[in-house]
């Protein structure tokens, strides 16, 4: 195998493996977690009843309050799974209006923005965490990793699932009448899914390890999207800068071909976004892939890009 084919094996392992070290991070949440989930693992222990799968919410509501559900079952008689946060989900069925919608909106952007920082910022920890926790009994949590690996897990994700929630920030931007009912409809569907997880495990899973599993499920799938997004960004922008460039056809072929090589190495050896010394190394790789004919022209789109840049910053 060459360098270039092992670099891009290497992180293509990487990304795949976001997809199952997220029980790390999910115990992290446990603590904090919307107060139906709280109640679905059960204060009264492992051999409670468990909630009833189709079972509405506890509180009072508002008259549309019983309609409003994520609960759904499959055909089997199991949950059916939410595309996004049921947190996200819920915003959708409390007939909110177009500025009432946007504050809510603007309360997931936020969030979803930090994860998808964390996530680009912390790549291999977040390998290293997987590996660490696959030693540790199921149900573990960030707090049971011993060491500096603990600590760095904790600055890098503990921002994010410690203290106030995505639940809690999205109710506070919903109007008063608003914030009852959308705590409903979450708290329905954490216990509705933690009671699906333990009908599937059977009675040996108790609620402790149902719970658990629901937020691996829900804190990955996060991730993951987390992950997806920054990703076309990212190759977004690369095309928008290689574009730019105005090479010859054959040439701008091969220079895509450095940027996605040299992207694929920094990411598989760092885990982080490229800094300035990696992109200033990029610059000198490009020209090298370029023939001499069109380094002038090279040399003066990017001086452009530059300067369009700096003044763009300078009147920010």
């Amino acid at each position: 195998m060459n360098q270039r084919s092992e670099n891009r094996a290497r992180a293509n392992s990487l990304l795949r493996s976001t997809a199952g070290l997220v029980g790390g991070l999910a115990a992290v949440s446990i603590a904090a977690a919307p107060a139906g989930l709280a109640r679905a693992q059960g204060s009264a222990g492992d051999d409670a009843p468990a909630p009833p799968l189709l079972g509405g919410p506890s509180t009072e509501t508002d008259a549309n309050a019983e309609s409003a559900t994520l609960v759904e079952l499959d055909y089997a008689g199991k949950l059916r799974p939410l595309e996004v946060r049921p947190e996200v989900a819920a915003i959708g069925l409390l007939g909110l209006s177009e500025s009432e919608r946007a504050a809510a909106d603007e309360a997931v952007a936020e969030r979803a923005a930090l994860v998808e920082q964390a996530v680009f910022d912390n790549l291999l920890l977040l390998t290293e965490i997987g590996t660490a926790m696959q030693t540790l009994p199921p149900g573990s949590g960030m707090d049971a990793l011993e060491g500096s690996l603990r600590e760095r897990a904790d600055a890098g994700f503990g921002s994010l699932y410690k203290g106030e929630q995505l639940v809690d920030q999205v109710e506070g931007a919903l109007p008063e009448s608003h914030r009852s009912p959308y705590r409903a409809i979450v708290d329905e569907w954490y216990a509705a899914a933690v009671a699906d997880q333990q009908a599937q495990g059977g009675r040996a899973q108790g609620r402790a390890a149902a719970f658990a599993a629901v937020m691996r499920t829900v804190i990955g799938s996060e991730i993951q999207s987390a992950y997806q997004r920054g990703s076309e960004g990212r190759a977004a922008d690369f095309d928008s800068f290689i574009d730019r460039l105005e090479l010859a056809a054959d040439t701008e072929g091969v220079v895509r071909e450095v940027v996605r090589d040299w992207y694929t190495r920094v990411l598989s050896e760092t885990g982080s976004p490229p800094t300035q010394a990696h992109q200033r190394e990029l610059i000198g790789m490009i020209f090298d892939a370029v023939p001499r004919s069109e380094r002038r022209g090279l040399r003066r789109k990017l001086m452009q890009i530059r300067s369009e840049r700096e003044s763009s910053l300078g009147s920010g």
